[in-house]
């Protein structure tokens, strides 16, 4: 049996894991190991491709680390990426004609698969930008799209009031609520107020259905002093 001696020399263990090797296109830097698997056996790797011996080292590093972690069961975070716009109408179009439906009876004489409202909502979404993250829409956002729709009525010669403009915008805004709610990455979000109070809704408009105006109708006619 062999003795080891004083002066005996002997290679630190791992001091040879990088090193340079002949190839047929020359020398080259790389690795040769054996690393634990999760399942206790062990597993030889060997990479010879590398122009510096930095670069081989830090391809180990990394092999090393990603046998570790496999090792002991430890896994990344999961990617949590942004809401877009794009993706926060597509979830509020699809809950909102559902609800539609849902809530259609025979009487319903007057049905439109798109809504007027929910259309703004796509121009909307058009204006603002569909790819853009909808944690990034601010109250000016509000502001620059009500002067964007004041114009596009004059350039259509329809002029707008301000309760017209109101009630899209609580349509937007109800969209963007409902990702909030429905989105891990909005749950710190707080949708912008409206620019637009309460009062403008005293502008507002509205046109009657043809079941109302036949309502209106039979009642007057009822009526000895205006027949």
């Amino acid at each position: 049996m062999k003795m080891k001696t004083a002066n005996s020399k002997q290679r630190p263990r791992g001091s040879n894991q990088i090193r340079k090797e002949q190839r047929s296109k020359g020398e080259f830097w790389g690795y040769d190991v054996w690393l634990r698997q999760p399942d206790g056996t062990r597993t030889r790797y060997r990479e010879f491709s590398f122009s510096s011996k930095a670069e081989a080292g830090q391809a180990l590093a990394a092999l090393k680390t990603a046998g570790w972690k496999s090792r002991y069961g430890l896994k990344p975070p999961p990617m949590n990426p942004k809401t877009t716009i794009s993706a926060a109408i597509a979830s509020y179009l699809k809950v909102t004609k559902a609800n539609l439906a849902a809530n259609r009876t025979d009487d319903s004489k007057y049905w439109r698969n798109t809504p007027g409202h929910l259309r703004t909502l796509e121009r909307w979404g058009e204006f603002a930008g569909l790819e853009r993250h909808v944690s990034t829409i601010q109250a000016d956002d509000f502001v620059f799209w009500m002067a964007a729709e004041m114009e596009r009525g004059k350039t259509n010669r329809q002029a707008l009031k301000k309760a017209t403009i109101r009630r899209r915008l609580n349509t937007i805004r109800a969209a963007l609520n409902h990702a909030v709610q429905t989105c891990s990455d909005l749950r710190t979000y707080k949708v912008p107020r409206s620019p637009l109070t309460k009062k403008s809704e005293e502008e507002r408009d509205r046109v009657l259905a043809d079941e109302e105006i036949s309502k209106i109708s039979v009642a007057l006619s009822n009526k000895r002093e205006l027949s």
